[in-house]
């Protein structure tokens, strides 16, 4: 099974969007809050993602990245 995660940057809240097989599998948003990412890094961990992939707007991206990286997911 195949998982690609979408993420849209904002700078208050993200919203992430997945797919599973080449099937819409779900969405919802994530605070731009360190209890958000840290909430988001374990939803995420649990989908096994193949990849996940982000739209950067300006540095909004950034913290979340790092956590993503540093939790081992394909960001």
């Amino acid at each position: 099974m195949s998982v690609w995660v979408g993420l849209d940057i904002g700078s208050r809240t993200s919203v992430v969007g997945v797919r599973k097989d080449g099937r819409t599998a779900g969405q919802w948003d994530i605070a731009q809050t360190p209890a958000g990412r840290k909430a988001a890094v374990k939803k995420l961990q649990a989908l096994k993602p193949t990849s996940i992939v982000m739209e950067a707007t300006g540095i909004y991206y950034l913290d979340l990245a790092i956590e993503l990286h540093a939790a081992d997911l394909p960001v």
